[in-house]
């Protein structure tokens, strides 16, 4: 009897001393506002308003803070990864573990209308990827009357490229592609990227990262030269032997940090250099802040070392050749898939780059009035074009200003 006692205690005890520990290792430890792990902000202490009570912003807001400030949150979920594949789950957190060490996001977030998202889902919303199609459309017109060109390049996610790796039933994949080839009228020029893409991994060469949701270096480039082809400058396409190649290890993406697998060995991250690359200048207007070439080498030094291209994030940045020569403007909307073709692109064009994943970009029509451009080209991958509606936005705004369409 006194045997079954004790153990009663024992459970009780084992129960209760972790919560107990958590709780008091919660309330003694500070708040974190960023994950480096992770790469992205943490929820802090919400507000507590009226407003956000009564249409339970404030419940969500506060359950996703004690998520995210739980003391070793990260120990737990490379745990809870573990977990996930000892039970036959083929991932963790919407990541799908492939062959090969690869991890695809397969769970998305997917955008309705201003009000509504659908969150970690594989479908997504069909009427709002034909809004997408359709401002394209739009502008592919209005910019036909300007005499300005447009190219448009939708990079592909990791699980339309890798294939058969990713577990990801092709079937699904297409979907998204068929919808955007049938939304796009044939005046648009729409560079599918996807079979080139697919065609170099099954040659074995490295264009996708494994833990990350980028094409890598290499990618970036084959971007490129396609790019050239499709401006019919073939001629100028300056070729792989041109560049010093810098190799850095140990990059963990968003993928890896996100799907908690630990086990999952890194990727290695490329820097392409070339005679003369400090000859150009990256400027943000906003700030008036610029560096020469291409990289903050600072960034190679932490986890996020992708931000290494460009910079990192921007609302606005200017990339110009020193040496004064009159040189055509490309004007770029794009998302981070853009950062790594800038060293190839900038050597032909000055570059206005507008970031359409942070907030407060203007009318493309303003950025037009303001820099002036010979052509235009958009570079936002699909997982984007699923998740939220910036791209239509941007091209759809009216100017603050009347004057600045003059």
């Amino acid at each position: 009897m006194k045997h079954q006692k004790l153990i009663h205690i024992l459970t009780i005890v084992l129960f209760v001393l972790p919560l107990a520990l958590g709780l008091i290792l919660f309330a003694a430890l500070p708040d974190n506002d960023f994950s480096a792990e992770e790469n992205r902000s943490l929820q802090t202490f919400p507000k507590l308003t009226w407003t956000s009570l009564k249409d339970g912003k404030f419940g969500s807001d506060m359950n996703e803070y004690f998520a995210d400030q739980f003391p070793v949150r990260d120990a737990l979920v490379g745990i809870k990864g573990i977990a996930e594949l000892a039970i036959g789950k083929m991932g963790n957190n919407g990541v799908a573990l492939g062959k090969d060490g690869v991890l695809a996001v397969r769970w998305f977030d997917s955008y309705v209308d201003r009000l509504t998202r659908v969150y970690d889902t594989d479908y997504y919303s069909e009427d709002s990827v034909a809004a997408q199609t359709n401002a394209l459309n739009q502008l592919s017109a209005d910019l036909a009357a300007q005499n300005i060109p447009l190219t448009v390049i939708i990079p592909p996610r990791t699980l339309d490229v890798y294939g058969d790796k990713t577990g990801y039933p092709a079937e699904m994949a297409e979907r998204l592609w068929a919808d955007i080839d049938a939304g796009l009228d044939e005046n648009v020029n729409y560079l599918d990227l996807r079979a080139i893409m697919q065609n170099a991994i099954e040659n074995g060469e490295y264009v996708y990262y494994r833990t990350d949701h980028h094409w890598t270096t290499k990618g970036a480039y084959l971007a490129y030269t396609e790019l050239m082809r499709a401006w019919g400058r073939v001629a100028d396409i300056i070729p792989e032997s041109a560049f010093e190649i810098e190799t850095v290890e140990d990059f963990y993406g968003t993928t890896w940090s996100r799907a908690g697998l630990k086990f999952i060995a890194p990727d290695t991250l490329e820097l392409w250099h070339f005679d003369g690359e400090d000859g150009y200048t990256v400027t943000d207007p906003a700030t008036g802040k610029s560096f020469s070439g291409f990289y903050n080498r600072e960034y190679l030094a932490k986890k996020d070392k992708y931000s290494a291209f460009l910079d990192g994030t921007h609302s606005v940045l200017t990339v110009t050749k020193n040496d004064g020569t009159d040189r055509p403007t490309l004007l770029v909307l794009k998302d981070s898939f853009f950062n790594s073709t800038v060293p190839f692109l900038a050597q032909h064009y000055d570059l206005v780059v507008v970031n359409l994943s942070v907030g407060g970009v203007k009318p493309l029509s303003e950025y037009i009035a303001q820099y002036g451009c010979d052509g235009v080209l958009i570079m936002y991958n699909g997982e984007n074009i699923m998740e939220n509606d910036a791209l239509a936005s941007v091209i759809y705004q009216k100017p603050t200003k009347q004057e600045d369409m003059q």
